[in-house]
């Protein structure tokens, strides 16, 4: 029970992570200490990375836990990726192929799984604590190189999938389509549409300089707490924590009337207070490209919080949660609109989707 109630609080942040960053970014905002000025830069900020055509990159994230899963140290994972994409023109497009077929990428990871390693006491991975990979994505085709894996003679060199065809079969197995729309309108994306009610205060921080440019630092913070307010905020992570809650109990959820799931609901939303989000971006306010966003999100539920969530029901002992997790990371850009033609590695396999997905015959395809 302990592990699914992690488990869902890392998906949320997953969740929080990916969407937030798009959410600060969305102009001056209602809460804001800006001048127009400022809001000028962010405003044609916006507008020149919306028509960005290119970039290389590098993003480095940790995700630490701390004083959890019997844990005495903090364990952290830790991932840094470099490389470039490439983004071709997608106008009101709505289908998920599209949007893959736009993007294309050359991309080298690298996973640190040391101090995981070191605090479970076990080699996580054959070949040591750190995984490299080379990876890359074309035409809707993703390619992966396996010489970093395997000795195996046969497993060497570029092998590439159908992403979009593969993704369309294993939608349609599940009655859905390529739709964006149909993709993300169910339920299961409440979370997202909670995130619009978000508070974030925006501010002008200390500007700094990068490679003798001058850079205009912004940062949005949210305010979680705040967001209940907001009467459809408030029904929309209702039903967020109550799917939760449902689903990591299972069968004994039957256990618990309508107004008891209804309490603990309540009372699991307090965890909202305890979390800190903020997103700082470093802009070029002569050309309105973003040179490094940085994210920084904390949940670390007080003693207070967990005092009056343990006099409650509290099925699922988040009471005795006593854990702080902390995700960061930190995309930084150059060479802006200037990146070559991105092309598929030479000689690569392709993988027939059959081999990955036997439920698919050849006329699926």
């Amino acid at each position: 029970m302990r592990s699914r109630v992690i488990f869902g609080m890392l998906l949320a942040l997953l969740l929080i992570s990916g969407t937030g960053i798009v959410t600060a970014q969305s102009g001056c905002g209602a809460f804001n200490e800006l001048s127009p000025e400022d809001c000028t830069i962010i405003e044609d900020s916006d507008a020149a990375m919306a028509d960005l055509s290119s970039t290389t990159f590098t993003l480095e994230m940790a995700l630490t836990l701390e004083n959890g899963l019997d844990m005495d140290e903090q364990v952290a994972f830790t991932t840094i990726s470099n490389g470039a994409y490439a983004i071709a023109p997608l106008p009101n497009s709505v289908r998920i192929d599209e949007v893959i077929r736009s993007l294309n990428a050359d991309v080298s990871v690298l996973i640190d799984l040391s101090n995981l390693s070191e605090e479970l006491g076990v080699n996580l991975l054959e070949s040591g604590d750190v995984l490299s990979a080379d990876l890359a994505l074309v035409d809707g085709v993703g390619y992966i190189n396996f010489s970093k894996f395997t000795d195996d003679a046969e497993a060497q060199g570029w092998f590439g999938l159908d992403l979009v065809g593969m993704l369309g079969v294993i939608l349609q197995s599940q009655g859905l389509d390529l739709s964006l729309l149909d993709l993300f309108g169910g339920g299961g994306t409440d979370v997202l549409g909670g995130l619009e009610f978000v508070p974030f205060t925006v501010a002008r921080m200390d500007d700094t300089t990068r490679e003798d440019t001058s850079l205009a630092r912004f940062r949005w913070s949210a305010d979680f707490g705040s967001a209940l307010d907001n009467f459809f905020a408030s029904m929309l992570w209702e039903s967020v924590v109550n799917g939760f809650i449902i689903g990591a109990l299972g069968d004994a959820a039957n256990n618990y009337t309508d107004d008891e799931l209804a309490e603990i609901t309540q009372d699991y939303l307090l965890l909202l207070d305890d979390m800190t989000f903020t997103v700082d971006r470093l802009i070029d306010p002569t050309t309105g490209y973003v040179h490094e966003t940085t994210l920084a999100f904390v949940f670390s539920p007080s003693s207070r919080t967990l005092t009056e969530i343990d006099a409650g029901l509290d099925p699922l002992n988040v009471a005795d949660l006593f854990i702080t997790i902390r995700f960061d990371s930190t995309l930084t850009r150059a060479n802006f609109n200037a990146v070559g033609e991105i092309i598929a590695p030479a000689d690569a396999q392709l993988i027939p989707p059959q081999e990955l997905l036997p439920f698919v015959g050849d006329e699926n395809m």
